[in-house]
């Protein structure tokens, strides 16, 4: 598969920092890796070339970081949408990196989706949340946004809470060793997901069916499994580790998804025999329903000859037609017109329905949105308030 096909763009520091972390992972050849942003020290920490490189708002923010300020992170990167566009040019399936609360990537974001949107890219957003010490406000400040400026516009969102990261560490383990074991599990979790396009020469998991499977909006977990390939038990305990993951959030989670992709990534030893078998075996793990869209994929790669991998993509739809919030006073006048319309007859009950009509956005529809107080401002206020407008007939 042309390295153009799948983009991993890491955005404001934390996504800097994972970028390292996949660069420096055997089997990554076949990704186009991009660090995106104000500051230069942090882009530099990436590890990248310079010319995958892209300093966000460089006028603006002469090289420094936005400090925690979204507001100075959406100007930064909306000064660079048409360095963007060239460059995402091509891209089949773009997945974003970061770490929201503020700063660079919360306000880039919106700018990064509104550019895959208007290039028809499929994109995935892989984000870490903010911990719980941070203050309720910090965490409940990032899961609106998630569902207000940015589920609307990604095909996949994987928001991972930092203490979920850390759960699995001891709590004498340093900090400094901790945040970098976290931004470890991120760039695997990041290399698994590719992995399911990626992995193909046993049999893969077509680009197509892959972008049709997280649409329409999803919010996903993810489990990864990794074992010894030597252990005669590795397809037993990688697919155990798997299912135990807290990042995909149990069995439980498993059998409730709408859909799921199921990969296996071995040593050159690997045969399409054991590959099928470890994936019915995968497969056999939810229950049998004739809804859930299952996507398989299995491969070998000489850097993971010792090695035996199983992700499993659990996603969960989240689309609903988006319709203009209705006013009391709107309610109430048609609440009147359809008690004037309903049976007189004694006894007779009918219940009656609010009918929302899908807004559309017109020529701003493919645009950059603009988001004040949870409201879309590129949907006139009239549609958004619910008003009717008399046309004086």
């Amino acid at each position: 598969m042309d390295t153009a096909n799948i983009t991993i763009l890491g955005i404001g520091g934390a996504g800097c920092r994972i970028l390292r972390q996949i660069s420096n992972t055997p089997g990554t050849e076949n990704l186009r890796l991009l660090a995106f942003d104000s500051d230069t020290e942090s882009l530099a920490e990436s590890g990248l070339p310079k010319e995958n490189c892209i300093i966000a708002g460089m006028n603006l923010r002469s090289g420094r970081g936005c400090g925690g300020n979204e507001t100075l992170g959406r100007s930064a990167a909306a000064v660079e949408r048409p360095h963007l566009a060239r460059i995402l040019e091509g891209t089949k399936l773009l997945l974003v990196i970061g770490g929201l609360g503020g700063g660079m990537c919360t306000g880039g974001l919106p700018v990064i989706l509104g550019v895959s949107r208007h290039l028809h890219i499929t994109t995935m957003l892989m984000l870490s949340l903010p911990f719980a010490m941070e203050g309720y406000g910090r965490r409940k400040q990032a899961d609106e946004r998630i569902c207000s400026d940015l589920l609307p516009l990604a095909d996949c969102v994987i928001a991972l809470p930092n203490d979920l990261l850390f759960s699995t560490l001891p709590a004498e383990t340093p900090l400094a060793h901790a945040l970098e074991l976290a931004d470890q599990e991120m760039a695997r979790t990041a290399i698994a997901l590719s992995a399911i396009l990626l992995a193909g020469n046993i049999f893969s998991a077509d680009i197509s069916n892959f972008s049709s499977m997280l649409k329409p909006h999803a919010l996903c977990s993810i489990g990864v499994g990794v074992a010894s390939a030597s252990d005669p038990n590795a397809v037993e305990k990688a697919l155990e580790k798997m299912m135990l993951s807290p990042l995909l959030g149990g069995p439980a989670e498993l059998q409730k998804a709408d859909a799921v992709a199921f990969t296996i990534i071995g040593g050159s030893k690997l045969s399409l025999g054991d590959a099928k078998a470890a994936l019915d075996l995968a497969s056999a793990q939810l229950d049998k329903s004739a809804e859930r869209k299952i996507l398989l994929g299995a491969g070998t790669s000489s850097e993971w000859d010792d090695i035996l991998q199983i992700t499993a993509l659990s996603v969960h739809y989240t689309n609903k037609p988006v319709a203009a919030p209705v006013s009391p006073s709107a309610v109430a006048r048609r609440r009147n017109s359809e008690r004037k319309a309903a049976p007189e007859a004694e006894g007779s009950f009918v219940q009656q329905t609010l009918e929302l009509d899908t807004v559309e956005k017109g020529i701003m529809d493919k645009t950059t949105p603009e988001f004040f107080n949870g409201e879309d401002l590129d949907i006139p206020t009239f549609k958004r308030r619910g008003m009717i407008i008399d046309p004086g007939k």
